[in-house]
Protein backbone atom coordinates (compact mmCIF):
# COMPACT_ATOMS: atom_id res chain seq x y z
CA UNK A 1 0.00 0.00 0.00
CA UNK A 2 1.16 3.43 -0.25
CA UNK A 3 1.93 5.89 1.79
CA UNK A 4 -1.43 7.49 2.87
CA UNK A 5 -4.95 7.46 4.89
CA UNK A 6 -7.26 4.62 4.77
CA UNK A 7 -10.50 2.83 6.07
CA UNK A 8 -11.44 -0.63 6.10
CA UNK A 9 -15.10 -1.82 5.42
CA UNK A 10 -16.32 -5.35 6.63
CA UNK A 11 -19.01 -7.20 5.34
CA UNK A 12 -20.82 -9.44 7.89
CA UNK A 13 -22.78 -12.41 7.00
CA UNK A 14 -26.27 -13.03 7.39
CA UNK A 15 -27.11 -13.76 10.93
CA UNK A 16 -24.01 -11.62 11.84
CA UNK A 17 -23.64 -8.47 14.00
CA UNK A 18 -20.72 -6.28 15.14
CA UNK A 19 -19.38 -6.49 18.10
CA UNK A 20 -18.98 -3.36 20.07
CA UNK A 21 -15.82 -0.98 18.75
CA UNK A 22 -12.71 0.04 20.47
CA UNK A 23 -13.30 -1.71 24.08
CA UNK A 24 -9.76 -2.49 24.56
CA UNK A 25 -6.40 -2.14 23.33
CA UNK A 26 -5.83 -1.86 19.94
CA UNK A 27 -4.35 -5.82 19.57
CA UNK A 28 -7.46 -7.12 21.20
CA UNK A 29 -10.66 -4.89 20.29
CA UNK A 30 -12.77 -4.53 17.82
CA UNK A 31 -12.63 -1.80 15.76
CA UNK A 32 -15.42 -1.74 13.46
CA UNK A 33 -18.81 0.31 13.85
CA UNK A 34 -22.23 -1.48 13.90
CA UNK A 35 -21.73 -0.82 10.01
CA UNK A 36 -18.82 -2.65 9.59
CA UNK A 37 -16.87 0.45 9.00
CA UNK A 38 -13.34 1.06 11.00
CA UNK A 39 -12.27 4.68 11.95
CA UNK A 40 -9.71 6.53 9.36
CA UNK A 41 -6.01 5.71 9.97
CA UNK A 42 -2.50 6.60 8.23
CA UNK A 43 -0.07 4.18 7.07
CA UNK A 44 3.61 5.38 7.22
CA UNK A 45 7.11 4.54 4.96
CA UNK A 46 7.42 0.92 5.80
CA UNK A 47 4.68 0.24 8.26
CA UNK A 48 3.18 -3.29 9.15
CA UNK A 49 0.25 -2.66 11.11
CA UNK A 50 -1.97 -5.55 12.24
CA UNK A 51 -4.10 -4.65 14.76
CA UNK A 52 -7.26 -4.06 12.67
CA UNK A 53 -9.70 -6.25 13.88
CA UNK A 54 -14.27 -7.27 13.53
CA UNK A 55 -15.67 -9.18 15.79
CA UNK A 56 -18.81 -10.50 15.25
CA UNK A 57 -21.70 -12.72 16.94
CA UNK A 58 -24.79 -13.86 16.48
CA UNK A 59 -27.85 -13.00 18.40
CA UNK A 60 -29.27 -15.88 21.28
CA UNK A 61 -32.67 -17.21 22.24
CA UNK A 62 -33.73 -18.66 25.62
CA UNK A 63 -36.87 -20.44 26.91
CA UNK A 64 -38.92 -23.59 27.03
CA UNK A 65 -41.70 -24.42 29.51
CA UNK A 66 -44.13 -24.19 32.72
CA UNK A 67 -45.81 -27.52 33.65
CA UNK A 68 -47.96 -28.77 35.90
CA UNK A 69 -46.03 -31.15 38.05
CA UNK A 70 -49.18 -33.20 39.52
CA UNK A 71 -46.50 -35.75 41.53
CA UNK A 72 -44.46 -32.42 42.94
CA UNK A 73 -40.97 -34.35 42.20
CA UNK A 74 -39.84 -31.23 39.69
CA UNK A 75 -39.63 -33.80 37.12
CA UNK A 76 -41.40 -33.47 33.59
CA UNK A 77 -43.33 -36.53 33.82
CA UNK A 78 -45.19 -37.86 30.69
CA UNK A 79 -48.81 -36.70 30.25
CA UNK A 80 -47.75 -33.17 32.96
CA UNK A 81 -49.34 -30.34 31.33
CA UNK A 82 -48.16 -27.08 30.78
CA UNK A 83 -49.76 -24.00 31.89
CA UNK A 84 -50.93 -21.24 30.01
CA UNK A 85 -50.53 -17.49 31.33
CA UNK A 86 -47.47 -17.85 33.28
CA UNK A 87 -45.91 -14.53 33.63
CA UNK A 88 -42.08 -14.74 32.88
CA UNK A 89 -39.33 -12.25 33.37
CA UNK A 90 -35.56 -12.12 32.00
CA UNK A 91 -33.43 -9.83 33.49
CA UNK A 92 -30.06 -9.01 32.17
CA UNK A 93 -27.40 -9.64 35.05
CA UNK A 94 -24.90 -6.64 33.72
CA UNK A 95 -27.15 -4.08 32.64
CA UNK A 96 -30.85 -4.83 35.36
CA UNK A 97 -32.74 -4.55 31.95
CA UNK A 98 -35.70 -6.75 31.77
CA UNK A 99 -38.05 -7.88 29.44
CA UNK A 100 -41.50 -9.72 29.78
CA UNK A 101 -43.72 -12.41 28.56
CA UNK A 102 -46.17 -14.50 29.03
CA UNK A 103 -46.68 -18.81 28.76
CA UNK A 104 -48.78 -19.65 25.37
CA UNK A 105 -51.60 -21.86 25.63
CA UNK A 106 -49.33 -24.84 26.08
CA UNK A 107 -46.80 -23.18 28.84
CA UNK A 108 -44.32 -22.32 26.14
CA UNK A 109 -42.27 -19.37 26.22
CA UNK A 110 -39.03 -17.77 24.20
CA UNK A 111 -36.74 -15.11 24.22
CA UNK A 112 -35.21 -14.10 21.38
CA UNK A 113 -32.71 -11.48 19.71
CA UNK A 114 -30.96 -11.89 22.64
CA UNK A 115 -27.32 -10.51 22.58
CA UNK A 116 -25.10 -12.88 24.09
CA UNK A 117 -24.35 -12.59 28.24
CA UNK A 118 -25.37 -13.06 31.67
CA UNK A 119 -29.15 -13.40 32.32
CA UNK A 120 -31.84 -15.42 35.01
CA UNK A 121 -35.23 -15.72 35.05
CA UNK A 122 -38.38 -14.95 37.59
CA UNK A 123 -41.45 -16.90 37.07
CA UNK A 124 -44.86 -15.62 38.85
CA UNK A 125 -47.21 -18.30 39.20
CA UNK A 126 -51.10 -17.39 37.72
CA UNK A 127 -51.99 -17.06 41.52
CA UNK A 128 -51.76 -17.36 44.83
CA UNK A 129 -52.14 -21.69 45.02
CA UNK A 130 -50.15 -22.37 42.78
CA UNK A 131 -46.57 -23.78 44.44
CA UNK A 132 -43.32 -24.37 42.87
CA UNK A 133 -41.77 -27.75 42.48
CA UNK A 134 -38.41 -28.86 44.13
CA UNK A 135 -35.52 -27.06 42.27
CA UNK A 136 -32.70 -29.35 39.97
CA UNK A 137 -34.64 -33.11 40.56
CA UNK A 138 -33.15 -34.03 37.32
CA UNK A 139 -31.46 -33.48 34.11
CA UNK A 140 -31.42 -29.71 33.28
CA UNK A 141 -34.02 -30.21 30.44
CA UNK A 142 -36.57 -31.90 32.17
CA UNK A 143 -36.47 -30.61 36.13
CA UNK A 144 -38.00 -27.57 37.15
CA UNK A 145 -35.12 -24.56 37.60
CA UNK A 146 -37.10 -22.19 39.51
CA UNK A 147 -36.60 -21.22 43.22
CA UNK A 148 -39.57 -22.94 45.61
CA UNK A 149 -39.29 -19.26 47.25
CA UNK A 150 -38.90 -16.72 44.71
CA UNK A 151 -39.14 -18.28 41.62
CA UNK A 152 -35.83 -17.05 40.37
CA UNK A 153 -33.49 -19.15 38.22
CA UNK A 154 -29.67 -18.91 38.93
CA UNK A 155 -27.92 -17.03 36.30
CA UNK A 156 -26.73 -18.44 32.91
CA UNK A 157 -24.43 -17.42 29.86
CA UNK A 158 -25.82 -17.06 26.86
CA UNK A 159 -22.87 -17.91 24.16
CA UNK A 160 -23.00 -16.53 19.93
CA UNK A 161 -25.97 -17.90 18.24
CA UNK A 162 -27.12 -20.06 21.52
CA UNK A 163 -30.80 -21.49 21.41
CA UNK A 164 -31.00 -22.13 25.62
CA UNK A 165 -34.62 -24.73 25.74
CA UNK A 166 -33.30 -25.74 29.14
CA UNK A 167 -35.01 -23.29 31.41
CA UNK A 168 -38.31 -24.61 33.46
CA UNK A 169 -40.44 -24.29 36.32
CA UNK A 170 -42.54 -26.94 37.49
CA UNK A 171 -46.05 -25.96 39.69
CA UNK A 172 -48.51 -27.60 41.66
CA UNK A 173 -51.87 -26.55 43.01
CA UNK A 174 -52.81 -27.30 46.60
CA UNK A 175 -56.07 -29.53 47.09
CA UNK A 176 -58.47 -29.83 49.43
CA UNK A 177 -60.67 -32.68 50.54
CA UNK A 178 -64.28 -32.68 52.64
CA UNK A 179 -68.27 -32.81 52.45
CA UNK A 180 -71.34 -33.43 54.67
CA UNK A 181 -71.85 -35.76 57.95
CA UNK A 182 -75.91 -36.29 57.68
CA UNK A 183 -78.73 -38.23 59.09
CA UNK A 184 -79.35 -41.24 56.93
CA UNK A 185 -82.97 -41.22 58.56
CA UNK A 186 -83.68 -44.45 56.48
CA UNK A 187 -80.61 -46.21 56.86
CA UNK A 188 -79.89 -46.56 53.11
CA UNK A 189 -76.64 -44.89 52.57
CA UNK A 190 -77.93 -42.23 50.37
CA UNK A 191 -78.62 -38.72 51.02
CA UNK A 192 -82.38 -37.93 50.38
CA UNK A 193 -83.60 -34.79 50.40
CA UNK A 194 -84.67 -34.01 53.76
CA UNK A 195 -81.79 -35.69 55.53
CA UNK A 196 -79.87 -32.86 57.01
CA UNK A 197 -76.41 -32.51 58.14
CA UNK A 198 -74.83 -33.76 61.77
CA UNK A 199 -73.23 -30.87 63.72
CA UNK A 200 -70.08 -31.86 65.78
CA UNK A 201 -68.78 -35.10 64.37
CA UNK A 202 -65.13 -35.42 64.40
CA UNK A 203 -63.65 -35.76 61.24
CA UNK A 204 -59.94 -37.09 61.05
CA UNK A 205 -57.31 -36.42 58.15
CA UNK A 206 -54.59 -39.31 57.51
CA UNK A 207 -52.17 -39.53 54.25
CA UNK A 208 -51.45 -43.09 52.82
CA UNK A 209 -49.35 -43.63 55.53
CA UNK A 210 -51.57 -44.25 58.39
CA UNK A 211 -50.45 -40.68 59.84
CA UNK A 212 -52.82 -38.44 61.47
CA UNK A 213 -52.21 -35.08 60.21
CA UNK A 214 -55.29 -32.69 60.96
CA UNK A 215 -58.48 -32.79 63.00
CA UNK A 216 -61.96 -30.78 62.48
CA UNK A 217 -65.77 -31.03 63.87
CA UNK A 218 -68.24 -30.49 61.24
CA UNK A 219 -70.48 -27.30 61.40
CA UNK A 220 -73.75 -26.73 62.11
CA UNK A 221 -74.99 -27.48 58.15
CA UNK A 222 -72.55 -30.82 58.68
CA UNK A 223 -70.31 -29.84 56.64
CA UNK A 224 -66.63 -29.66 57.44
CA UNK A 225 -63.25 -29.51 54.87
CA UNK A 226 -59.44 -29.54 55.50
CA UNK A 227 -57.76 -27.31 52.69
CA UNK A 228 -54.44 -25.89 51.33
CA UNK A 229 -53.10 -29.48 51.26
CA UNK A 230 -50.59 -31.01 48.65
CA UNK A 231 -51.18 -33.38 46.42
CA UNK A 232 -51.17 -36.92 47.79
CA UNK A 233 -53.11 -39.60 49.00
CA UNK A 234 -55.07 -39.66 52.02
CA UNK A 235 -58.29 -40.80 53.70
CA UNK A 236 -60.47 -39.51 56.50
CA UNK A 237 -62.47 -41.13 59.14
Amino acid sequence: LLLGDYYLVFDAPPGYLFSPQDVGGDTVDSDANSAGQTQVFSLGFGEDDLTWDAGLYQLASLGDLVWYDWDMDGVQDAGEAGIPGVSVTLYDVATGAFVGTTTDGNGNYSFTGLVPGDYYLKFTPPSGQHIFSPRDAAADDQDSDADQATGETVATTLISGENDTSWDAGMYELASIGDFAWLDLDADGIQDAGESGIAGVSVQLFDGAGNLLASTTTDGNGEYVFDLLPPADYYVC
